[in-house]
């Protein structure tokens, strides 16, 4: 099990979205927007700058559903929580309004059980979790 930042878990996600984006899930740019709204500049900063703040709400939201502690580590089930809340606050937001987004939103849903809508989202996840995590110690910065 691993214990990500805010930062590890945004690229997870972005990782994650892309693989999935790029495995044909997706038939038009519906998610373009956000691979580009998540993704981190050398400076550690997003290229949009809302998401960052959009980002660490669907954090501590996650945070407080468990009952607080750190906020700056996640597990991976915590991690692809926060990332459905991110997803989902983004769609209600207006940014996307086809079922691209609607679907990733149901294959990664963790279910009552603990598994998630799609089984094979989950290992896709872990495996965007594992590719963030062999990058550690490359002197990244964290969100703010």
């Amino acid at each position: 099990m691993y214990a990500l930042d805010e930062k590890e878990a945004l690229e997870a996600m972005g990782s994650f979205l892309q693989a999935w984006y790029e495995l044909g899930h997706s038939d038009d740019s519906a998610l373009a927007p956000v691979l580009s709204e998540i993704e981190i500049l050398k400076n550690g900063d997003t290229a949009g700058p809302a998401a960052s703040y959009r980002w660490l709400a669907a954090v501590r939201k996650v945070v407080a559903k468990r009952g607080g502690g750190a906020v700056n580590t996640l597990d991976e089930k915590e991690a692809l929580e926060a990332m459905s809340n991110f997803l989902a606050a983004w769609y209600e937001l207006g940014h996307a309004d086809d079922s691209d987004l609607v679907s990733v939103l149901s294959e990664i849903e963790i279910l009552e059980d603990g598994g998630t809508g799609d089984p094979a989202a989950w290992h896709d996840w872990l495996d965007s979790v594992k590719e963030v995590v062999a990058k550690r110690g490359s002197g990244s910065s964290q969100l703010a």
